[in-house]
């Protein structure tokens, strides 16, 4: 039986059992999520977009890299925008496109979900999916940005 000081993400996600001092003192070295990367086709407008429609500021700008993080909200971890860029060698430039219009897997928290729902559209957001409430309670929209990168937005009960 796992004991509750033992609910580390390793248990929790992968069913392991942490035995030793040792392996609990592994997770002490991954402190928070920094950022999250949305590959865009194009930075600048998509910089733009993010800033306008979305409220994001710049945090960071590494143009070598053609990469710029962007903070919403009150969020600590950052949406770090990347244009696919030859100098990032040609394995990663052409995983990178493919991932260009595809779910990021980054969910959005608010307290009023019909209100910013209301607010994004006014923007001109394109939402895949209005705000619905799920069987366990939360109420979930999608929406995407110019490229098709889907994110979620979700109002927890």
């Amino acid at each position: 039986m796992i004991e509750p000081y033992d609910l580390t993400l390793n248990n929790m996600f992968y069913g392991m059992q942490i035995n030793t001092m040792e392996e609990k003192s592994l997770t002490m070295f991954i402190d928070r999520i920094g950022a999250v990367e949305v590959i865009v086709s194009d930075l600048e407008k998509s910089t733009q977009w993010y800033k306008e429609k979305l409220g994001a500021e710049i945090v960071a700008e590494y143009l070598y890299w053609k990469c710029i993080d962007l903070r919403i909200g009150k969020s600590e971890a950052l949406i770090d925008l990347g244009e696919p860029d030859p100098s990032w060698g040609h394995e990663e430039y052409l995983k990178s496109k493919e991932r260009i219009g595809k779910p990021t897997g980054i969910i959005f928290e608010t307290r009023d979900i019909e209100r910013a729902h209301k607010m994004l559209k006014q923007k001109g957001i394109k939402f895949t999916r209005p705000p619905t409430k799920t069987e366990w309670g939360d109420v979930i929209a999608q929406f995407i940005d110019p490229d098709g990168n889907e994110f979620k937005m979700v109002q927890s009960q």
